[in-house]
């Protein structure tokens, strides 16, 4: 084994290659990790990888040298974290068990570190857990960086891959609240248009295509008033970006969504997108685990504001 080859943890197994490597070297961004699978600079036992394959406990993963000297640095600039944002973190939590923890994330923090980010859950995490001596918690799914609510993440490497398995399987189920431009011409129905993705890492936009993956979102007008409503949304599958497109498909763009056409009302969200995860369930160990997150103050404002309460 030379110097720039690891060998994929236990903690690692059926994870995707592209986001074990951005773990394994964190200084390193999605682009980075994106264009050495693209340019042959990583190899998976010695095959050359596109960075979707599902890794394994045991196989070799080659990687430029520099990428190991790119953790080396992270692991110099580790977060420290003050009494204050500990007792954040702490206020953060909605549930924890040894398999498992759920959080509600708060606007504006990427879920995981990427360019030009250094605080992101994943890393503010991993220093608060080993603050106490434990491993930081691992991302089984994400939220955008301007959307609150349940973040879903696993304890253990077994936990990981049963949780990732139920996400893929669809056998988690999330209910979104959102308030949005516009009102859907019915007050339930169900979005089914598929989605297809151009573009790279914060670049990435993703539209209405027949020639996209299968997406499908249902859909609830929970309250109205002038040119606003309050949307529940609950996906069916999860497809990047799937209800922030889905609800612009029905030319009711999500608040302050400007990517997708809530420009008009960035205002009136200072910067975060009026989308918000309140629930999480799943079954687990045989019982059915249901946790909801409190609406953050900024959300409960703006349904104040429009009147939409």
């Amino acid at each position: 084994m030379t110097a720039n080859q690891i060998p994929i943890p236990t903690t690692e197994t059926d994870q995707r290659l592209d986001k074990v490597l951005q773990r394994l070297a964190p200084g390193s961004t999605y682009a980075e990790v994106n264009r050495w699978c693209r340019t042959g600079q990583v190899r998976l036992d010695g095959r050359r990888v596109k960075g979707n394959e599902r890794v394994k406990e045991g196989q070799m993963l080659r990687v430029p040298p520099h990428a190991l000297s790119k953790k080396q640095e992270e692991e110099k600039g580790r977060l420290t974290l003050s009494q204050r944002q500990r007792t954040d973190i702490e206020g953060w939590i909605l549930a924890k068990t040894n398999d498992f923890v759920v959080i509600n994330k708060p606007p504006g923090i990427p879920t995981q570190a990427g360019t030009g980010h250094k605080r992101s859950v994943d890393r503010l995490l991993s220093a608060f857990y080993a603050d106490e001596g434990g491993e930081g918690p691992k991302l089984t799914h994400r939220l955008d960086k301007h959307t609150s609510g349940c973040l879903l993440l696993a304890r253990s490497a077994v936990a990981a891959r049963a949780l990732t398995a139920a996400f893929k399987n669809h056998e988690i189920e999330k209910v979104y609240w959102s308030v949005v431009r516009g009102c859907p011409q019915k007050e339930e129905g169900v979005i089914d248009a598929p989605l297809k993705k151009s573009g790279e890492a914060d670049r990435a936009k993703v539209r209405v295509s027949p020639t996209g993956q299968a997406a499908m979102t249902h859909y609830k007008v929970l309250a109205q008033a002038g040119e606003y409503a309050l949307v529940e949304a609950r996906p069916k599958t999860g497809r990047m970006h799937q209800i922030r497109v889905h609800l612009a498909h029905l030319k009711c763009p999500i608040v302050g969504d400007f990517k997708y056409g809530g420009m008009e009302s960035k205002a009136l969200t200072k910067g975060r997108f009026a989308l918000h995860a309140q629930e999480v369930s799943f079954v687990w160990n045989k019982q059915k685990k249901v946790f909801k997150a409190p609406l953050p103050k900024d959300f409960k404002a703006l349904l104040d504001e429009l009147e939409l309460v």
